[in-house]
């Protein structure tokens, strides 16, 4: 494994553990200080994170496919998450406002940054 691929790696599961340490369950256990200090580390290595993606560079075709393969598959699971969310809390009788707020976000994006690329080029 090369040492950009360590950094991703390690950048990546960073992120995800603070993403699910900063969840409920988990805070009614740390101390406010603590949370606040894990939100800003959350942001701060989601910044980390955005920087790989954005950076991320194929060496050749099979390379970009492999991206783009990653892309779709990550942008379809995270919706899939939003939706079966929504889905729940409809059921549940009360829905959080950022759930449909994030997978609105996420289409919207997609679909102007597709209008704009397809125009452009």
């Amino acid at each position: 494994m090369e040492r950009k691929e360590l950094l991703e790696l390690i950048i990546t599961i960073a992120f995800l553990f603070l993403v699910i340490f900063t969840c409920d369950p988990m805070l009614s256990f740390i101390p406010i200080s603590l949370q606040k200090g894990l939100v800003i580390l959350l942001i701060v290595v989601f910044g980390f994170f955005a920087g790989a993606v954005w950076h991320e560079r194929s060496r050749d075709e099979r390379e970009q496919h492999h991206a783009q393969l990653a892309g779709r598959i990550g942008y379809l699971a995270g919706i899939l998450v939003l939706v079966v969310g929504i889905a729940y809390q409809v059921f549940m009788t009360s829905v959080d406002i950022w759930l449909p707020v994030a997978l609105l976000a996420m289409v919207a994006g997609k679909l102007g940054t597709r209008m704009y690329l397809r125009n452009r080029c």
